[in-house]
């Protein structure tokens, strides 16, 4: 679901087949190298370990559905083929779920990046801890307060 493979590529095309995509829990759109991403407000099953191993099992995922393990899975594929730094860029508006797309991105790095065997350790110095560690630096920037919103409602007043 590519918003760039439409006969006619406008804003009301988008709009709509986001609409549609979004009634149907398909809350990930691509929109050529871009994935657009609906907050959906409820917990729905497109993030379980089988769907991560399905994405990280994939050949290509651009022939999977769009998915915010397919960023992930390429940004690892890419930082292990060329051995460079990625980034992925993540953005909107408030309550977007910019956090939770985050959160997802490092455990699917997490988990692809785990030694094949326990033999292989899980200490303090695998690519697995280090990403983990992240997340308090993450969860800060999540709660920090800004000119356009106060993010202080997440520390239960």
């Amino acid at each position: 679901a590519d918003i760039c493979a439409l006969d006619v590529v406008s804003e009301a095309a988008l709009l709509h087949t986001i609409r549609v995509r979004f009634k149907e829990q398909a809350i990930y759109t691509w929109v050529a190298s871009i994935l657009l991403a609906v907050n959906p407000f409820q917990a729905l099953p497109l993030h379980s370990s089988d769907v991560l191993d399905k994405y990280r099992g994939a050949e290509d995922v651009k022939l999977l559905p769009p998915h915010i393990f397919s960023m992930a899975a390429d940004a690892v594929s890419s930082l292990l083929r060329f051995q460079r730094n990625q980034t992925v860029v993540i953005s909107g508006e408030s309550g977007a779920g910019k956090t939770e797309s985050a959160k997802l991105i490092m455990s699917y790095v997490a988990d692809a990046t785990k030694p094949a065997s326990p033999a292989g350790g899980a200490g303090a110095g695998t690519i697995e801890e280090k990403v983990l560690q992240t997340n308090p630096v993450l969860e800060a920037f999540g709660n920090a307060m800004t000119l356009r919103n106060n993010n202080s409602s997440r520390f239960v007043k």
